[in-house]
């Protein structure tokens, strides 16, 4: 399947001529269809290589084409071939634009810098740099690399290579408001020049108005909370050191201000420096705050400090706050720490807890989760039975319950597991599990041994994360 990813470019190395017989307009409609076709195939139907291959095909025709090889590239890192993603870049440097080949190596390094290779991901932006040191989304990119490196003042001087009518684009106004930290007017005046109506990216919209929202606090509250409320701004929208860098200004005044505190605990943490966050988050806690904020967060530092006994009582605390929804997620999380420190027992008795007490079927979702991993399948079975005494649940629930009964028809052989297989699939058309399971499935039925493997190959195909690959080699392996 790698081969496949790049043959479509090894028709551009012997092919640069554009198809004959096609007027110009002829060319630009059937170019504009097959960029339709790739987008549909890969955004929507998920079918990576046949995407690749049309977007080929836009290159066989017009090999300058940047949304062609923009999509061949992100389709690469979505499926994780960093090396084979950059080397689409560089050829396509050769061949399109500098504003267009930045734009290629700031996607490459943007994903190095969401799997935190940091070294890669400024080697990627430089690589950029050398073809369009002014295309802003590089600048922007660089710049949040820079902060992220406790270095600001390289991102200021980064954002300020951006010039003429891309300085009046929302994203790049909010970072400079960003990097003025506490001057309250600089901040003002630049979110003052954003047109919200022109925004059509909600979290961008969100950032925004958040950002607006400093002058209409409470004055009698005072900096402090001004400070609070900007830091908690950063931490959110994943700029935790700019969070440090603030607040640290404010040491002295926030010692007795749990929001300070907290906050500081918080960037901390999301910064990388445990230390530092269970001290500032152990400062919050004894100001006698109750918040379940602040719960979850040392719950989580301890966690990972190895503390597990104190990272448990934290997350009992937490859960125990919590409206229905965001309980539910904590739950989730903590029942996943109580199975890898293999505390199965007590996983149970708190989810019980949480099923009786708030009639919470996403309780018997992970309750059927245990079972499944200790295959007591006398107890899925009952917890199976109590999903379905619910008149009503939401998909995700459904979703788990059909994925359970299917799991237990499965182990007991039933003749419901084709009919489970197609409404998990109905409830989940991208799910690789569904795919794999349904290639399992085949192969223990000695189906038609091609159909087993396009079920694996298309397990593997969207299998983004990681969960069933491995495994699904395995099984072809062994046809």
């Amino acid at each position: 399947m790698k081969k496949n990813f790049l043959i479509c470019l090894l028709v551009i190395l012997v092919s640069s001529f554009l198809f004959t017989g096609c007027t110009n307009d002829e060319m630009v409609e059937l170019i504009d269809g097959l960029l339709e076709e790739g987008n549909q195939l890969y955004k929507e139907e998920r079918q990576y290589k046949e995407a690749v291959e049309v977007f080929g095909e836009v290159l066989e025709n017009d090999p300058t084409n940047v949304e062609a090889y923009a999509g061949i590239v992100s389709i690469l890192l979505d499926k994780g071939y960093m090396e084979k993603a950059e080397n689409v870049a560089n050829e396509a440097s050769m061949r399109v634009s500098g504003e267009d080949a930045a734009h290629l190596f700031t996607k490459v390094g943007n994903k190095f810098y969401e799997i935190e290779k940091y070294e890669e991901a400024d080697r990627l932006y430089e690589k950029g740099v050398e073809q369009d040191r002014a295309y802003y989304k590089l600048n922007l990119a660089k710049a949040r690399l820079e902060i992220s490196q406790e270095d600001v003042d390289s991102a200021r001087r980064t954002i300020d290579n951006i010039g003429g009518s891309d300085r009046e684009k929302p994203d790049y106004i909010l970072l400079k408001a960003y990097l003025t930290k506490d001057d309250w007017d600089d901040i003002r005046y630049l979110v003052d020049q954003i047109d919200t109506d022109e925004i059509e990216e909600d979290s961008l919209l969100e950032r925004v108005e958040n950002l607006k929202k400093i002058d209409d606090l409470d004055e009698d509250e005072g900096d402090l909370y001004k400070v609070a409320y900007l830091a908690r701004e950063y931490i959110n929208w994943g700029y935790p050191y700019l969070a440090i860098d603030l607040l640290t200004d404010y040491e002295e005044e926030i010692q007795e201000y749990w929001e300070g505190q907290y906050y500081l605990g918080k960037a901390y943490f999301d910064h990388g420096n445990l230390d530092k966050a269970l001290d500032y988050l152990g400062d919050a806690e004894v100001l006698g705050v109750d918040d379940p904020g602040l719960d979850l967060m040392l719950a989580r530092a301890y966690f990972l400090e190895g503390n597990v006994d104190q990272a448990l009582g934290y997350y009992e605390d937490a859960i125990s706050q919590k409206d229905l929804s965001d309980r539910n997620d904590i739950a989730e999380e903590y029942i996943q720490v109580l199975m890898d420190t293999n505390m199965m027992s007590r996983a149970k008795d708190t989810l019980k807890d949480i099923a009786e007490q708030d009639d919470n079927p996403w309780a018997y979702v992970l309750l059927c989760t245990i079972a499944y991993e200790n295959e007591n399948f006398q107890e899925l079975a009952e917890y199976i039975d109590a999903l379905e005494e619910y008149y009503q649940i939401d998909k995700e629930e459904e979703k788990g319950l059909v994925r359970y009964k299917l799991y237990y028809a499965i182990e007991q052989e039933d003749d419901e597991v084709e009919e489970l297989l197609q409404k998990y699939k109905k409830l989940d058309e991208h799910n690789p599990e569904v795919y794999f399971l349904k290639g399992k499935f085949a192969k223990e039925q000695e189906e038609d041994v091609q159909d087993i493997k396009d079920y694996l190959y298309r397990a593997i195909e969207v299998d983004l994360e990681g969960e069933v690959t491995e495994e699904a080699r395995r099984v072809l392996a062994n046809i």
